[in-house]
């Protein structure tokens, strides 16, 4: 399965939702598992994110962290890599969609069903 690495990075809060709710062994099990394959595919984004970051921003004298200005010259080039990077295609091997019956019992708002929509199956 292929989706785009927005959408990984889009879902993370509304998957944590969803590995805290009451559910089915094995159900909780194959969330598990994607939440898993998910972080790992996380952990590349952020250091890519982070290499941009220290790329086009500027180094805090007092803590050495980097942060790019809005009203900095480079902020459009950033958010040009920044949109090429979350635009990348990622394949999921392995990763099991959930079926929307096994998260009847969990509480979602529309917006974060929206964001795991790639996750579930009819």
């Amino acid at each position: 399965m292929k989706v785009k690495l927005g959408q990984i990075v889009n879902s993370v809060e509304a998957l944590n939702k969803v590995a805290q709710q009451p559910m089915k062994a094995a159900v909780s099990f194959r969330v598990a598992k994607n939440l898993k394959q998910l972080s790992e595919e996380l952990a590349v984004y952020e250091q890519s994110r982070g290499d941009l970051i220290r790329k086009y921003g500027k180094e805090n004298e007092e803590d050495g962290s980097f942060a790019i200005k809005p009203d900095s010259k480079e902020l459009p080039l950033f958010q040009k890599e920044m949109n090429e990077l979350l635009s990348v295609d990622v394949d999921l091997n392995g990763f099991k969609k959930i079926k929307l019956t096994q998260l009847s019992k969990c509480e979602l708002s529309p917006q974060d069903m929206a964001s795991i929509e790639f996750a579930i199956e009819e």
